[in-house]
């Protein structure tokens, strides 16, 4: 046996490893003299540093400081205490225990154990990087906490080696569970499509319609009012000259000297300080330089447009608060304070209301096949969530073999109680269904489909696709509804999901693609098993889908 398939073998039942070996001698088909020639090149001694000898680190800060650049070469520490000492490395994703000892006692944890636990939270700190299949998270977020098949998972883990110490290991499992970093209610699960579902005609040549999240190209802006901006501002800030005089070492007695005359307010409008003041102001704000302005406002002609149109500048007022002989003679330095924090509240308004992205109404399909595939999830058991159909709590279910409806495309349900509670009702249903529809089949989307809604292109993942299907005499009719339950005390911050929802039987556009198919895309409103949820999901099912 080769020396890398002896390594291999060895290593079997780590997903790890099984992943780097698949890669090296799969992939990149090399023997285990290519792979020991790259690891002498990557491991180089000028990529090793021992920050311990007073003359590499001082050599070395530079890069040691730069460890997260992309042409930084640095590919192993040799430190002691330094990530305690608050170094804070976000690309670090192997910490080596060089020694084995321990200091628990009598099931107690030691200091130097929950020391270490310490500096694997400090190297854990997440590395941000954007995911190319999910270009729409934000770098700084976790993407793959539950899908454990996932390759780039690896980007948000941290491996900890130490030799095998069985009680040092128990010690350090119990350090990091006190400090809150290691779960032990998380599962490991397979949820997988049934055969009879991967043998359907449904399943090989049919297809789930999502659509895309695009920049917003504004083409609807024409002024101020498409960012909510109505023209009419405040500035209360005048002088009105009266004045305080205190002495710096008198006691403290201060004099006021007040004006015969109250302030009042008087309108303006902007334009009306001159094309020299609105100028000025505008090149000492980077937002309002014109090649910025077009992103905003796309049918801008001009700078001068901006600043005369009525839509615009031109039809913007400003109150000022001041004394009356003020407002009369107003001086440039005064006209300029003004007009600069008017533009600095346009800015603000136009940045708050402002959407980068938008859904797109027109939807793309994508095979079957593709998109919905079995599943390995790491998953936290929180009430029903992680608990199998066989193991639920909710009511009735043990009454249902659900791995024998085959309407219910994968083996199991995982779900939260108003997930089960969902596929309880829609097995209740299944009869009135088959009356109407040729087959349906439902199926759980563990993110195989996204979403993105039409205002803001927010991504969503709803829980369940229902697809349901029929033939007439023309053509094949296919209906497929996104649906999510969801509990009560969710609905406040995801109710502009159901919004969505709602909206796309009447916005979704699906263009004729598949000779003899017609395809309907609709959401229901939210799911929930009792209340006017409950009420509401019910009407819409029967209007949309037992027709």
């Amino acid at each position: 046996m080769r020396a890398l398939d002896a390594l291999r073998a060895a290593s079997e039942g780590d997903e790890t490893l099984s992943q780097a070996f698949a890669f090296i001698i799969d992939e990149r088909g090399m023997t285990g003299a290519d792979f020991a020639r790259e690891l002498q090149g990557d491991f180089a001694p000028e990529k090793v540093v021992n920050v311990n000898i007073p003359k590499d680190l001082e050599n070395r800060q530079i890069e040691l400081n730069a460890l997260e650049d992309r042409d930084n070469e640095i590919r192993v520490i040799f430190a002691v205490d330094k990530l305690n000492e608050g170094w804070d490395v976000l690309n670090l994703f192997d910490i080596v225990r060089l020694y084995d000892t321990r200091d628990g006692k009598a099931n107690k944890v030691g200091k130097t154990t929950m020391a270490e636990a310490q500096l694997i939270g400090r190297g854990a700190r997440y590395f941000p990087f954007m995911a190319p299949d999910q270009p729409d998270v934000a770098p700084e977020k976790r993407k793959y906490d539950s899908a454990v098949d996932t390759p780039l998972r690896i980007l948000e883990e941290l491996h900890y080696h130490c030799s095998h110490n069985p009680k040092y290991i128990q010690d350090i499992r119990n350090a990091l569970r006190e400090t809150g970093m290691l779960d032990d209610t998380a599962r490991t699960v397979r949820l997988r499509l049934k055969d009879s579902f991967k043998q359907t005609d449904f399943y090989e040549r049919d297809h789930v319609w999502v659509n895309d999240r695009v920049r917003n190209p504004r083409d609807g802006v024409a002024g101020l009012g498409a960012y909510k901006i109505e023209g009419a501002f405040s500035y209360p800030n005048l002088m009105t000259g009266r004045v305080t005089e205190a002495s710096a070492f008198g006691g403290g007695q201060l004099t006021l000297k007040p004006s015969s005359k109250e302030p009042v307010s008087r309108d303006f409008k902007l334009g009306d300080f001159g094309r020299a003041i609105l100028g000025f102001a505008m090149d000492a704000n980077d937002f309002f330089h014109f090649a910025n302005l077009r992103t905003f406002f796309p049918q801008l002609a001009s700078a001068s447009q901006f600043v005369t149109t009525d839509t615009y500048l031109g039809g913007v007022r400003v109150s000022v608060r001041g004394l009356p002989d003020d407002l009369d003679n107003l001086t440039a330095r005064q006209k300029l304070d003004i007009t600069q924090n008017v533009l600095h509240q346009i800015e603000s308004g136009v940045k708050r209301e402002s959407v980068e992205y938008i859904g797109t109404k027109d939807f793309k399909p994508y095979p079957i096949k593709d998109r919905f595939t079995d599943k390995v999830l790491k998953l936290r058991i929180e009430g029903e969530t992680g608990l199998s159909w066989t193991e639920s709590n909710v009511p009735g279910l043990d009454q249902i073999d659900l791995s024998g409806k085959n309407w219910h495309a994968y083996d199991d349900s995982y779900g939260t109680d108003q997930e089960k509670h969902f596929i309880k009702y829609m097995h209740d249903q299944e009869a009135r269904l088959r009356s109407v529809y040729d087959d349906f089949y439902l199926l759980r989307n563990e993110k195989a489909v996204k979403l993105y809604d039409f205002d803001t292109g927010r991504a969503f993942e709803p829980d369940f696709v229902l697809f349901l299907r029929k033939k007439d005499a023309k053509a094949r009719t296919i209906l497929q509804l996104f649906i999510e339950p969801k509990g009560n005390h969710l609905r406040p911050q995801d109710d502009w999901k159901q919004e969505f929802l709602e909206q796309l039987k009447a916005n979704a556009r699906v263009e004729t693609v598949f000779q003899g198919r017609d395809y309907s895309i609709l959401g229901l409103p939210f799911f929930n098993e009792v209340g006017q949820a409950n009420a509401d999901f019910k009407a819409a099912f029967e209007d949309d889908a037992i027709q």
